[in-house]
């Protein structure tokens, strides 16, 4: 009777030790953030800013978007840049975006952080380094960082 009784109990905790790392490994957002400084003072086509972000997963469907953090004196209406992406196998990707501060923010903090989707469901089917080149195509100043933002596509 005592040993079914532990057995019992050693049953239990097994299958809740099961649930909790079940549950443990589902808590990954699937969502990662690579961010980089621009050269203070002022950037320019002369400083690209490049990120990488190192890919294990060729499976998922991903979501990209563009990230930019704007001093609050930022004097434009809008930062123009070019996004060049390498990819591991040396394919390269060239976009030109634009990326608008919300000037309501602007007011009330030192600065403003502005998101824009990239590209939806793509599929990095490399593993490897992918390599995000940010490069102005004007002079500005107050711009502080760019960055990418990657996430898993939402199952269904």
């Amino acid at each position: 009777m005592k040993t079914r009784r532990t057995l019992r109990t050693l049953r239990v905790f097994y299958y809740l030790a099961a649930a909790l790392l079940v549950v443990g490994c589902g808590r990954d957002s699937g969502r990662e953030i690579v961010i980089r400084e621009v050269p203070p003072g002022g950037w320019n086509a002369r400083q690209p800013v490049a990120v990488a972000y190192e890919n294990a997963d060729t499976l998922s469907q991903r979501n990209l978007a563009v990230l930019v953090r704007f001093r609050s004196d930022f004097a434009y209406d809008r930062l123009d840049f070019v996004l060049e992406t390498a990819t591991p196998d040396s394919l390269l990707l060239r976009d030109t975006l634009s990326v608008r501060p919300d000037p309501a923010e602007a007011a009330s903090l030192s600065y403003i952080d502005a998101r824009m989707a990239y590209r939806s469901r793509s599929l990095l089917g490399r593993t490897g380094e992918y390599r995000f080149t940010f490069t102005p195509l004007r002079p500005v100043e107050a711009v502080i960082g760019v960055g990418v933002e990657i996430s898993r596509e939402a199952a269904r």
